[in-house]
């Protein structure tokens, strides 16, 4: 529906449009609409995907955080499958790396 919606404003540029379509997509095949897996998917769109998953994982609910080595490896155990295992480690290797400049 929400490509369907952005497709109406003409300067959304395509790549915005594939984005949208296919952040629910999984990497192992499970996701909607269209089932897409590994390589089939846009890499904006499996990022997308990621950071959605790693979002609930660090915040699980509105108005609790939780710490980000607990957020991380809940985002390990329930990602898999949804993203690749390279851009799992891409984003463990980048909050880790936060956490720890950040003095977390």
């Amino acid at each position: 529906k929400g490509v369907s919606l952005l497709k109406e404003i003409p300067s959304v540029a395509d790549s915005v449009l594939t984005v949208v379509e296919q952040h629910h997509e999984r990497y192992d095949g499970k996701g909607f609409p269209k089932q897409l897996q590994g390589r089939e998917i846009d890499p904006l769109a499996s990022i997308v995907r990621g950071s959605e998953e790693l979002s609930l994982c660090l915040y699980p609910h509105l108005d609790h955080e939780i710490d980000v080595p607990t957020g991380l490896e809940r985002f390990c155990a329930t990602a898999e499958g949804q993203i690749s295992a390279k851009l799992m480690s891409n984003f463990h290797e980048v909050f880790t790396t936060l956490d720890k400049v950040s003095g977390g």
